[in-house]
C-alpha cells in the first residue's frame, strides 16, 4: 500500500496556458532531477513570450533519486527554478523574489510584479539559469537542473518522527493548539528504516497527534483519536475530525495525541513492539475457469463500518494478493466479465459499478454517486495469519 505526501499541492500537468494563448509556439525541455531521499516539489519560471512578463508554475513533484522531464513554450535565456522538499525544510533558492502559491498548484502570469497578496500566496526566492549554458552543458541531450542536498538551505525543523523497523512506514500527523477547534492533518510521508521524516515545528502549537502505517499493511500506530485520512494518497485536510470521511478513497484512523515540549526538538520513535497487527493476510485465487471481477470487502470493527474495494479483475488462476484483513470474515462479491453475478449474500454494501474505488462506509453511505449501487456480498470465515481463499 503505497502512500506519499504532496502537501495540499496538486501535481500539475497544466494544459492552455498564457504562452499557448499568446501565440509561443518553441518547446523548451527541462530534465529536473532530484539527488533526495525524500520527494521534491519544483517550481518554474520563464517568459513565455515576446513582451509577456515572467510566468510562474507550480508544482511538479519528483520523486527521491529521480527525473522528470517538462516542457512548455519559452523565449530568451532564461529559466528561473525554485524547489522545496516535501517535508518543507529544505529549500533550492536563489535572489529573484516571485510570487507562488505555496499551498496548491498554480499559474501565474506576473509573478514578478503583482501585489502577492492573495490566499496561499507569497514570495520566494527563484535562482536563474541560462538555457544557453544547460545545453552546453547536456552537449545535445535535454539540458538537466539537478536538486542535490549539498545546494540545499535548510528552514526549519523541530520535528521528528523516526522509524525503528524494518520496513518502510508511512506517517500523517497534525499540530495544533489545544484550544483549537480544527485539526489540519497531513500524509503521507514515508520513513525509511532506521531514518526520521522531519517537519518544521509550528511554535504557536501545542499538541501533536500522529498514526503510522508500515508499507505492508500488517502494522499500524494508533491511538483514540479519530481523524479522517486518504487511504493511499498525498492529502491535507484542515477538518479532519469533522469531514464525512465517505468519499472514495477517504478512510479514518485513530491518532495519538501527545503534549509537545515548550521548546527543543520534539522525536518519536515507531517501535516494531508496540505496533497494532492486523488479524490476516489473505490471497483471494480464481479457482473459476474464466476471468472475474471482484469486491472485496470487510468490517472494520475499530468504526463499526465496512469497507469495501474493487474492482480486482482476475484471470483464471490469479489472485489478489495480500490483502490485509482485521476481521474474521472476508466479504466478496464477484462477477463474470458480462456481469453475471457468481457470488453474492446477505451483506449489502455500496459499490462504484464502473472504476476502481474504496468505500470505508460502504453500508451506511447513501451510494447515490455517479454509478455507485448497492450489491450483496457472501461472508467466507477466514482464519488468521496468512490465509489463501479460492473463489468463486
Amino acid at each position: 500500500m503505497k502512500k506519499y505526501f504532496i502537501f495540499g499541492l496538486a501535481l500539475i500537468g497544466l494544459g492552455i496556458n498564457s504562452a499557448t494563448l499568446h501565440g509561443a509556439t518553441t518547446e523548451t525541455k527541462l530534465n529536473l532531477c532530484n539527488s533526495n531521499e525524500e520527494k521534491i516539489f519544483i517550481s518554474v519560471a520563464y517568459q513565455p513570450a515576446e513582451n509577456l512578463p515572467v510566468m510562474a508554475r507550480g508544482w511538479w513533484g519528483v520523486e527521491a533519486k529521480a527525473c522528470q522531464e517538462i516542457s512548455f513554450p519559452i523565449v530568451g535565456d532564461k529559466v528561473w527554478v525554485h524547489a522545496q522538499s516535501s517535508s518543507q525544510i529544505f529549500h533550492w533558492v536563489g535572489e529573484t523574489p516571485l510570487c507562488v502559491n505555496s499551498s496548491d498548484a498554480y499559474d501565474l502570469e506576473n509573478a514578478a510584479t503583482i501585489a502577492c497578496n492573495q490566499s496561499g500566496q507569497e514570495h520566494r526566492t527563484f535562482k536563474d539559469y541560462s538555457l544557453t549554458d544547460l545545453r552546453a552543458v547536456a552537449n545535445g541531450a535535454v539540458p538537466t537542473i539537478k536538486f542535490t542536498p549539498e545546494e540545499a538551505t535548510r528552514v526549519g525543523g523541530g520535528l521528528k518522527l523516526c522509524n525503528d523497523t524494518a520496513e518502510n512506514i508511512y506517517i500523517s500527523f497534525a499540530q495544533k493548539k489545544s484550544t483549537e477547534a480544527s485539526t489540519t492533518v497531513n500524509g503521507w510521508f514515508m520513513a525509511k528504516p532506521g531514518q526520521c521524516f522531519e517537519a518544521n515545528r509550528e511554535s504557536s502549537k501545542d499538541e501533536i497527534l500522529y498514526f503510522a502505517n508500515s508499507e505492508s499493511g500488517l502494522k499500524k500506530w494508533k491511538g483514540n483519536i479519530p481523524l479522517c485520512t486518504n487511504d493511499y494518497d498525498g492529502f491535507s485536510h484542515p477538518n479532519a475530525e469533522t469531514m464525512d470521511c465517505t468519499t472514495n478513497n477517504l478512510r479514518l484512523q485513530s491518532f495519538t495525541k501527545e503534549k509537545l515540549p515548550e521548546s527543543g526538538v520534539f522525536t518519536h520513535h515507531f517501535k516494531a513492539s508496540e505496533a497494532y497487527e492486523a488479524r490476516s493476510v489473505v490471497d483471494v485465487c480464481n479457482s473459476a475457469t474464466e476471468e472475474t471481477a471482484l469486491v472485496i470487502a470487510f468490517k472494520d470493527s475499530e468504526f463499526n463500518q465496512i469497507v469495501s474495494r474493487g474492482w480486482y479483475i482476475l484471470k483464471s488462476g490469479e489472485c489478489a494478493k495480500e490483502q490485509v484483513i482485521d476481521a474474521d470474515e472476508l466479504l466478496l462479491h464477484i462477477e463474470k466479465s458480462d456481469r453475471t453475478i457468481l457470488m453474492q449474500g446477505d451483506y449489502q454494501a455500496c459499490v462504484n459499478n464502473e472504476k476502481a474505488f474504496q468505500y470505508s462506509h460502504a453500508t451506511q453511505m447513501a451510494c447515490s454517486g455517479v454509478d455507485d449501487k448497492k450489491v450483496g456480498f457472501a461472508a467466507v470465515p477466514i482464519a488468521a495469519g496468512k490465509v489463501r481463499v479460492d473463489v468463486p
